[in-house]
């Protein structure tokens, strides 16, 4: 029972860090590689374990179809056959393929009902600023402001109008939305901001993404731009736009 519930939360972390696009540099690989090496000295199935990880992520979790980039997806595979001791686990051989300029990143958290949530971004992979703006990533302060929502209670902004000024790929806005889960807890309208076209044009991407098809109102005001979400009861959790990228213009 001990290696079905390591077993599970192996499968469960590396997802995490996969559709997370986390670089392996990062401390949630090096967790996940001292839970491995503990699996694999306790004489848990390798051949089964690896079987379980990568039907979890072709098909079986939300972000499956929802691809990584090629060479992600490739660093990951080398990481587990080097942790799980199978051959060819040497990422120094590796041919791996030039970085995609977008990518789709999945963020995992908890909704005000303590439920695990998820919010899927399309964003800028290769060069943060090659648009000539940094709203095509998320930034460490949009987890904080989530902290920080997190930390009022549910229904703190409920029935409020919320305006987001600098609102980028959207992470904030849109894992806050989808954290309500009880009544009272939904705003009463949530105004996302950004000065840059391709950054509203990617904004509109992921409200589709995560929200299905949403009512949309986009002024330009001197130099802003407000894309507008206009009632959550209107909004058909559907995603509309299957995975694809935006196209380039």
């Amino acid at each position: 029972m001990i290696l079905e519930e390591l077993s599970s939360s192996i499968v469960d972390l590396f997802a995490r860090n996969y559709f997370g696009h986390l670089s392996l540099a990062f401390h949630p690989w090096q967790d996940l590689e001292e839970m491995a090496l503990r699996f694999v000295q306790g004489g848990g199935d390798v051949d089964q374990l690896e079987a379980h990880i990568w039907k979890r992520v072709r098909t079986d979790h939300p972000s499956s179809r929802f691809p990584v980039s090629a060479p992600h997806r490739q660093r990951a595979a080398a990481w587990l056959r080097r942790v799980l001791r199978r051959p060819g686990g040497d990422a120094g051989e590796l041919m791996v393929e030039p970085e995609e300029d977008h990518i789709f990143k999945t963020y995992e958290f908890s909704g005000d009902d303590g439920l695990p949530r998820r919010v899927v971004l399309l964003e800028e992979n290769r060069d943060p600023m090659s648009s000539a703006t940094t709203g095509l990533i998320s930034w460490q302060g949009a987890r904080a402001l989530l902290e920080w929502a997190s930390a009022l209670g549910p229904g703190a902004l409920g029935g409020r109008r919320v305006l987001e000024i600098g609102s980028g790929a959207g992470l904030f806005g849109l894992a806050l939305l989808a954290g309500c889960a009880g009544e009272g807890c939904m705003p009463k309208g949530y105004i996302f901001t950004d000065g840059h076209p391709k950054v509203i044009q990617f904004l509109g991407i992921n409200l589709s993404i995560n929200l299905g098809k949403v009512r949309l109102r986009t002024i330009l005001i001197s130099k802003t731009t407000t894309a507008t979400q206009q009632k959550r009861s209107n909004v058909n959790i559907t995603p509309s736009n299957n995975g694809r990228r935006p196209r380039e213009k």
